[in-house]
């Protein structure tokens, strides 16, 4: 059975390689201006083929190798109005060029995770809402949980600020599916209040909020919906030459300060990036509260919430390679956190995780009579967690350890539209 499954992904392959050698392929390019000066850095999707580029410092973009096709390029850039434009590809080179307002408002998003293939948020009738990771900066909060939270449907689940977790349509744990780049976090969130998802919340790109039916396409656990978090652990695409960001950041309730960086580098059809995050937040200040210690029975005050502090540190690798026909991708990364459980004064607990993380995103792009894609993600967790709660001295009382390795798989056959319809069949 093993050996049939084998043959039968190695067929569409091999059907898929034919069928690029014989088919006229043609380019989609343009330029991304505003007021007639060119904008560098935006991002510019072709939707249906989940190609993505960035534009040059002239404001220029191109994909290459496009069958021929109708397709729907999306630009959008913060600061900007967003731009999308329904092409035909017919043998010939195309060219798009957007010209885009400056408006500080949010403009339209592209969901990746509700359909097979990345669509504008507009051309979804289901309930989905996505976020970058700049938009997420503005919001209140050191999780990504807290900053999701203005979100229509969407509330958190807190016990600190590391251990805060979404609730959508009024359930959590079990039956809100949380991803990381489309695969399961492989962590111990769902059993208790005070386990945290293992994500740098300043490591992210984009986060996904499903919260209608087609989050079913992931499997169960997913009666209240999905989040899907995207963090470019493998590069979304190839660029040539030297493209990075960084991120600073800091608020006086918690003394936290935080940070990101990540630098690129892409040649030819190679792409690589190195990057780190972290934060460092203390306790959070409140009003002075006195109260009472059971144990000494002693009055004492206190003007902070206790264990409310957190820290988190991640470091991360990654490889792509895509020549427009097939691409290969590797990521790893190393996440560790210490972080405060409060508790009726002044019983408190200290958690400790770490976390090892490496994933595999491969796939070929086919052009038969019914395949369009076959794509192949999988991911490998080492996941360790240490609770040290204390008693009223400070000491703690006792260890409670978990270990958990996970390994997640799945692959997906794309087909093109049918009357109508489309999707994928799928083995996870």
């Amino acid at each position: 059975m093993k050996l049939l499954r084998i043959y039968t992904v190695m067929i569409l392959l091999s059907c898929g390689a034919v069928c690029a050698q014989t088919e006229t392929r043609t380019t989609i390019h343009g330029t991304v201006t505003s007021e007639s000066q060119p904008l560098a850095g935006a991002v510019v999707r072709t939707l249906e083929l989940n190609l993505v580029t960035l534009s040059d410092k002239n404001g220029a973009y191109e994909f290459k190798n496009i069958p021929p096709g109708n397709y729907t390029v999306f630009v959008r850039m913060i600061g900007y109005e967003t731009g999308k434009k329904e092409i035909q590809v017919a043998g010939k080179s195309v060219r798009v060029d957007f010209s885009l307002a400056v408006n500080p408002i949010k403009g339209e998003e592209v969901v990746v995770s509700a359909t097979p293939y990345a669509k504008a948020a507009d051309d979804l009738f289901q309930s989905a809402e996505s976020r970058t990771g700049d938009e997420m900066l503005s919001n209140p909060g050191s999780s990504f949980a807290e900053r999701l939270s203005d979100i229509p449907g969407v509330d958190v689940r807190w016990n600190g600020s590391s251990a805060a977790r979404p609730i959508i349509r009024g359930l959590s744990d079990e039956r809100v599916l949380m991803l990381e780049n489309g695969l399961r976090t492989g962590d111990l969130s769902t059993f208790d209040p005070a386990h945290a998802v293992p994500i740098e919340p300043n490591s992210i790109d984009q986060v996904d909020v499903i919260r209608g039916p087609s989050s079913i396409i992931y499997g169960p656990n997913t009666l209240g919906g999905l989040v899907n978090v995207m963090t470019d652990l493998v590069p979304a695409s190839v660029q040539d030459g030297f493209t990075g960001r960084g991120l600073l950041g800091g608020n006086s309730v918690s003394s936290e300060y935080f940070g990101a960086a990540r630098v690129n580098y892409g040649t030819g059809d190679n792409e690589f990036s190195l990057g780190f995050s972290g934060n460092h937040g203390l306790n959070l200040r409140v009003p002075t509260t006195t109260y009472t210690d059971p144990i000494s029975g002693k009055l004492d005050t206190t003007d902070e919430a206790p264990a409310t502090y957190h820290k988190t540190a991640n470091l991360n690798a990654g490889y792509l390679y895509d020549n427009h026909d097939e691409w290969f991708g590797v990521g790893f990364k190393d996440f560790a956190t210490t972080y405060g459980i409060p508790g009726p004064l002044p019983y408190v607990s200290k958690l400790e995780i770490d976390k090892t993380l490496g994933e595999l995103h491969t796939g070929i792009r086919l052009n038969n009579s019914f395949a369009k894609e076959l794509r192949l993600s999988a991911n490998y967790s080492d996941f360790s967690q240490d609770e040290l709660p204390a008693d009223s001295t400070g000491n703690e009382t006792q260890g409670n350890m978990f270990d958990k390795k996970t390994f997640n798989a799945m692959l997906q056959l794309l087909h093109k539209p049918v009357s109508g319809f489309e999707g994928m069949i799928g083995l996870w």
